[in-house]
């Protein structure tokens, strides 16, 4: 059931019909909210629901004592709530990468070593989720605040369907104290949540849906060879709005779910493509991510309160792990590398004294903007690709101006469209349909909404693919 169909809206009216129906009963409301989660995440991927619920239970368990400093368990119980949440994301994850390298890396001393083989395929979602369970042990450790006392408060948050498979990676702090006292009374900033909710529908259902199949996204990275460099250019270009798009798409949709129900959730997106710098690109592109990395790993290893060099080395430490937070792979590792290298650069550019104070200011304006978003768009190439020999072959093939380049005049135009309409214009829209919102009657307001749907719901494909970040 993914966000955006049918099926979902109908789970999705039911829902919250029946949240505000319920909320003057909190622990009925609270257990119809754990139920209507568990059941939207069973029909997804129902043989991994107890592996959740059991990880959730001993990290709520955990979490009791690790909050009782004067207990002798406390510590103990903080390593052994890391090791099982790092142990899930290690087997799931990470295992079968481990295997083959090692064993290729004894091979290759003519030694051989074997693990045993298992045929794992990784909960949806699992990433996110081990990241707010770690984010709530290690918080509990630095005492932050104190561990929740409820279970069934703490089961929601585990399972909490709108941020449930794709985050944002939202915080125990954030989102328990919601929980209390029956939660919010009515629901706030309703039409921005409305707005923010199609515009994500729109983002996936058209805009991504329909650019990754305009432009042949998919074949142009499997056989670059067969392409010409102007479809190769234009496939890059594509995928950089699409996996745009995709995401943020979801983020909106799970933020606007949860606002429909009451919650407020943090953006997770600003408008990232605007940005004049790396560093300004991470703080706008899945900041509840980047927020995380900062926080408990960024931060621990010193972060810029060391010297120049360590707090340069801490950068590369944080983008590797990023990079391998989303895959076990070469490729993706190379991705956070080269994100790494290029905020060290930059944080190096900004730390130089003897430079023109006009060139520095001029990386900030326009030329600023260009180069990084080359730079971004470049560095998608090694996100997307298979493996690095496909990523090499993608770069290759930018070099191949002696093929024809067949019919993209249309496609080369949608991606000028979609670069002026994502970059410089979707905030002005939302506000733009935010403030005429304002001015209609109820009448209006509903007829221009369903309107609205049933447009974007002609203009999207018979068949709608995952989102992208349920890989991770």
């Amino acid at each position: 059931m993914l966000f955006g169909t049918f099926d979902f809206l109908m789970f999705l009216a039911a829902v919250i019909a029946l949240n505000w129906l319920l909320k003057p009963y909190p622990l009925i409301w609270r257990l119809f909210l754990l139920i209507a989660s568990v059941y939207f995440y069973a029909l997804i991927d129902i043989k991994y629901v107890t592996l959740l619920a059991g990880a959730s239970l001993i990290t709520f368990i955990l979490g009791l004592l690790i909050s009782n400093k004067r207990s002798k368990a406390s510590k103990p119980a903080f390593i052994i709530g890391i090791i099982v949440n790092l142990g899930l994301l290690f087997i799931y994850k990470y295992y079968d990468f481990f295997r083959i390298s090692v064993e290729s890396c004894f091979a290759s001393f003519n030694l051989k070593l074997t693990f045993p083989y298992w045929e794992i395929i990784a909960p949806i979602g699992i990433s996110f989720f081990s990241f707010r369970m770690l984010s709530y042990l290690i918080d509990l450790n630095r005492q932050k605040y104190k561990a929740e006392t409820s279970l069934l408060d703490f089961l929601i948050y585990c399972f909490f369907f709108p941020y449930l498979l794709a985050g944002p990676i939202t915080r125990a702090n954030e989102f328990l104290p919601q929980l209390k006292n029956g939660g919010a009374k009515t629901i706030n900033k309703l039409e921005p949540s409305v707005t923010l909710f199609f515009v994500g529908l729109f983002k996936k259902l058209v805009l991504s849906t329909w650019l990754s199949s305009a432009l042949l996204i998919n074949d142009v990275f499997a056989v670059p060879e067969q392409f010409s460099s102007l479809a190769i250019l234009a496939a890059i270009l594509g995928y950089a709005f699409v996996i745009y798009c995709d995401f943020s798409g979801y983020s909106d949709m799970a933020i606007a779910c949860a606002n429909f129900l009451g919650f407020e959730l943090s953006p997770n997106f600003l408008f990232p493509y605007r940005a004049n710098s790396i560093g300004e690109f991470w703080r706008r592109w899945h900041i509840s991510f980047y927020k995380w990395m900062l926080d408990y790993l960024y931060i621990p290893l010193g972060g810029n309160r060391v010297s120049k060099f360590r707090s340069y080395l801490n950068v590369l430490i944080v983008f590797i792990a990023s990079g391998l937070w989303h895959g076990a792979a070469l490729h993706y590792l190379i991705w956070g590398l080269w994100h790494g290298l290029g905020l060290t650069i930059e944080r190096a550019w900004s730390n130089l004294k003897n430079v023109n104070t006009f060139l520095k200011k001029s990386l900030t304006g326009f030329l600023g903007w260009l180069i990084t978003f080359i730079f971004v768009v470049f560095g998608w190439i090694f996100f997307k690709a298979e493996n690095m020999e496909r990523a090499f072959a993608v770069i290759k093939g930018l070099g191949q101006w002696h093929k024809s380049a067949n019919t993209l005049s249309v496609s080369i135009i949608i991606i000028a469209v979609l670069i002026a309409l994502f970059i410089f214009f979707e905030q002005k829209i939302i506000e733009f349909i935010n403030k005429i919102q304002t001015l209609m009657p109820i009448s209006v307001w509903l007829l221009f909404w369903i309107s609205l749907g049933i447009i974007i719901y002609k203009l999207a494909p018979n068949t709608i693919p995952p989102f992208i970040y349920f890989s991770f």
